[in-house]
């Protein structure tokens, strides 16, 4: 079973996890364990080079990005896969919201 949602009847949505903004989309869909995005414009300076790929966001926040037809012979195949959690540029945006909370 599957649920989805797109552009013609959702506005763009911001995808955040524990206060930091991750990326926008307008389509998804959940499948098994996982959503999937179309057409993803991130937000962290570093994963920049994906905007525009299908990603698929694991329930552990694994992010698999899905190579298109500019990619050639990686077309629908796995270019990237990677836990959030390890990114530098989402650390760093998860310290600053961490901060507002220091005395």
């Amino acid at each position: 079973m599957s649920i989805k949602w797109n552009s013609d009847e959702y506005p763009v949505q911001t995808e955040s996890l524990l206060g930091v903004d991750i990326f926008k989309t307008q389509d998804g869909e959940f499948i098994g364990e996982s959503v999937e995005y179309s057409q993803a414009e991130f937000l962290l300076p570093s994963l920049k080079k994906y905007d525009g790929k299908s990603i698929s966001v694991m329930n552990d926040w694994i992010i698999k990005v899905w190579g298109g037809e500019e990619d050639g012979d990686n077309f629908g195949e796995v270019i990237a896969e990677f836990n959030i959690m390890d990114v530098p540029d989402f650390r760093k945006g998860l310290r600053e919201v961490l901060s507002k909370y220091d005395d």
